[in-house]
Formats: C-alpha cells, structure tokens, sequence
C-alpha cells in the first residue's frame, strides 16, 4: 500500500521526521480517542488540529475504507 493522504497531511506539517506518526500510530488515535481523550499527548493534540484544519473529507474516507476504522470514530 502507498503513502496514506490523511498521514501524509499530518506528517508533511510535523517538522521533525522523528515525531512523524505511522499507521498504526493513526490507527490508534482514531480508535482509542474516546479512552485517551483526556491524555492526549501534545504530538495527537497537534495531529487532530491538523487534520481539522488543513485534511480534505476525501483523505478521511480513504483512510476508513484502507484501515477498516468504524464510521462512529471518523468525524471531522
């Protein structure tokens, strides 16, 4: 599988390739969101701006159908 847009997105505005998140990392933000939602670190806060602000509704949609993520955990 290629490069995820939604990932992409995220990572292109995280300036520090170290800190870059990978699938899974994504994976588990959408699914675990509600559990963590109090102790998001600064990395998710930051990455759930970005993809408010600056991903595209297609980008959300591929990423659902690539990963098999609930409609109920994908709300911009």
């Amino acid at each position: 599988m290629g490069a995820n847009p939604l990932l992409a997105t995220i990572n292109c505005s995280i300036g520090n390739i170290k800190n870059h998140l990978n699938d899974k990392d994504l994976c588990n933000l959408f699914l675990k969101i509600k559990e963590k939602e109090h102790n998001l670190t600064i990395l998710e806060k930051y990455a759930i701006n970005v993809m408010q602000t600056e991903a595209l509704p297609q980008e959300f949609l591929w990423f659902q159908k690539d990963f098999n993520i609930p409609q109920e955990y994908i709300q911009k």
